[in-house]
Parts: structure tokens; sequence; C-alpha cells
């Protein structure tokens, strides 16, 4: 009979940790979904030169500073990847071979990498600017916030 009572214990305590598990994944999910949430909507609506890139290069979220100094809308810039800003191709291979290597050596941690480059604006000015890449996880996923230090210098494409 005490052994039936403890393996009926036994077996409630195991439902009740299974059951308390699979909350807290539904809560990290969700805690997860919503910093994703907060962060799109705060770089959104930043008036600094940010963009989203998630771990595909896509471009998922884009300030109204990046709008408003750039020249390129939301509309176009999110669900590109950023080569669209670079000045020429081999700027362009640079930046894909960069983000490939930050994404393939991705290991949970977040840092920062700091790079000056030329991008280029809708009306064809280069800017050398200050590009400054924060890499983290959501959902164990890896994306980059990139932050665009205002222009130094601008000249103009020939």
């Amino acid at each position: 009979m005490t052994s039936r009572i403890q393996a009926s214990a036994v077996a409630t305590l195991v439902i009740i940790a299974l059951s308390l598990m699979a909350s807290y994944h539904t809560w990290r999910r969700q805690l997860d979904t919503d910093a994703y949430q907060r962060l799109i909507d705060g770089v959104n609506k930043s008036d600094s030169i940010e963009a989203v890139v998630d771990q595909h290069g896509i471009i998922r979220a884009w300030s109204d500073g990046a709008e408003r100094s750039l020249g390129w809308k939301r509309d176009f810039a999110i669900g590109h990847g950023p080569g669209f800003l670079m000045t020429d191709q081999e700027g362009g291979v640079k930046h894909h071979e960069s983000f490939d290597r930050a994404m393939s050596d991705f290991d949970g941690a977040e840092y920062h990498t700091r790079l000056e480059c030329e991008i280029r604006d809708t009306q064809n000015n280069n800017r050398l600017v200050e590009i400054t890449n924060h890499v983290f996880a959501i959902e164990g996923k890896p994306y980059v916030k990139t932050e665009i230090v205002e222009p130094r210098s601008i000249k103009r494409l020939k």
C-alpha cells in the first residue's frame, strides 16, 4: 500500500514538473517574442540611423532617422539585405564576408564590432561613416542591431 502511494506521489510530481517546464518554455518564448517586438518598435521610431538585420542578412527594422538621413524608405529597406547601401561591389562583398563570418562564429554571447566604411544615400552621395554592430540572440537566433554614426565627410559620386 505504501509503495502505491509513493509511486502515485512520484507520478504526480513528475506531471507537475513537466507542466512547469512546459509553462516555463512557453513563457520564455513569449518573453523572447516581446523582446524582439520591442527591439523592432524601438529601432523603427529612433531618430538615430539604425537598422536590425536577422541571421539571414535581411533588414527587419529601419529607423526614422535612417529614412530621413539616407533617404531610403522603410518600405524599401525592410526585406532587403543592406547591399543597397554599399558604394561599390567590393564593399558589398566585404560586407557579406564579414556578416557571414559573424553569423558562423556566433556562440550566443553578445558582442560589438566597429568599422569605418562608405555607404551611399538615395542622392548617390558617398558617406564615410562609423558603423557599430551589436550582435545578440533572441530565441537562440543571432540578430545584428546596426548603428551608423553621422557622416563625417560626403563626396559626390562621379
